[in-house]
């Protein structure tokens, strides 16, 4: 059961949420027998499965009322590994819709009742993804507390698999507050250990972040070399370039003025949006395309994709909240183990 959960409640959703291949359906209910619903361990894999299904083609709503009434079956029928499996999915599901209050709320539950269960690694694993989304809302401190707490949790950390993935929270949090070469340090330590564990994942997705970062703070040199690595890697290992790599490449080359390298990577990042769905946000795309098309001299483009990205961030903020709200929730939450 340990073992189980844990590897459910990954960083960034890896294993739970997964790629969906394209055009793949969720798998259907059988009609003969149907499943029962009366929370038995064999009803409770089969909604989890479903959901889980649904989840992995994209339809973050209809899984997460799956795992919404798996999680109330399973209380019901005091189940408490498939309680915390339903908990960490809905709490997955719902940071996909952005519905980062209910998100928060579902995750430090789980935490809580991994604490009950003295599962120390869940909840270290746990905490990763609480910090990760305080990272999002721009609450840094939170989130660095709470990512220091999760690495002091680790019962085995030499052994555990998700301890690269909290060095390379703890780089990202650093470079987000413009400390490059502490990120640097905890980057290095990150990808040696992901490297170890033979990680490729998390290693490509600390280049693409750490590369991000770098480029936001003008250190071009030095993002050309992260971000030409997070390629060549994906290449070496027959790994998808995505559209979040592309992008990436597209913004460097933006600001190296190589401009004609620069609009071929930007197509090159809606061309795999659209066959493989979108990694980075979509208004992202269309803010770049729209620069390097205003760079290229090209105003009437440029202004139709500003509006477009206008259009798709007004769409993201209606799902927002500010860092204040999240940060009451998680208050309240350690009020309530008081």
């Amino acid at each position: 059961m340990r073992a189980a959960l844990i590897w459910i409640c990954t960083l960034f959703f890896v294993f739970t949420m997964g790629s969906a291949t394209v055009g793949q359906r969720p798998v259907a209910a059988p009609t003969s027998p149907g499943p029962d619903h009366s929370g038995s361990h064999q009803s409770l894999k089969h909604l989890r499965q479903r959901g889980v299904a649904f989840a992995k083609d994209g339809e973050f709503v209809e899984a997460s009322k799956l795992f919404d009434r798996g999680y109330r079956l399973s209380l019901e029928a005091r189940n408490s590994e498939y309680t915390i499996r339903f908990l960490i999915n809905l709490a997955n599901t719902r940071f996909k819709l952005r519905h980062y209050r209910d998100a928060m709320r579902t995750y430090l539950e789980a935490e809580q009742r991994a604490s009950a269960l003295n599962n120390r690694e869940l909840q270290a694993a746990l905490l990763t993804n609480v910090s990760w989304l305080y990272t999002v809302m721009g609450a840094y401190p939170e989130a660095m507390r709470t990512i220091e707490k999760a690495i002091r949790l680790l019962p085995h950390p030499e052994r555990s698999p998700f301890r690269p993935r909290m060095l390379a929270q703890k780089a990202t949090l650093y470079s987000r507050v413009g400390q490059i070469s502490n990120a640097d340090v905890f980057l290095r330590r990150a990808f040696l250990e992901a490297d170890n564990r033979g990680d490729v994942t998390a290693q490509i997705a600390m280049l693409d972040a750490f590369g991000r970062d770098l480029l936001e703070y003008g250190y071009l040199q030095r993002a050309d070399s992260v971000l030409t690595e997070a390629f060549r890697l994906r290449r070496s290992t027959r790994r998808r370039v995505n559209d979040l790599c592309y992008r990436n490449l597209a913004m460097l080359r933006l600001a190296q003025h190589e401009l004609k390298s620069a609009g071929i990577l930007i197509h090159l990042a809606f061309q795999a949006a659209r066959k493989y769905g979108n990694t980075a946000p979509l208004w992202s795309l269309y803010y770049v395309r729209g620069s390097i098309r205003q760079a290229r001299g090209r105003p009437r483009e440029a202004l139709a994709d500003y509006r477009e990205s206008l259009r798709k961030i007004r769409d993201l903020r209606l799902d927002l909240l500010p860092a204040d709200s999240i940060r009451k929730i998680g208050r309240a939450s350690c009020r309530e183990r008081v």
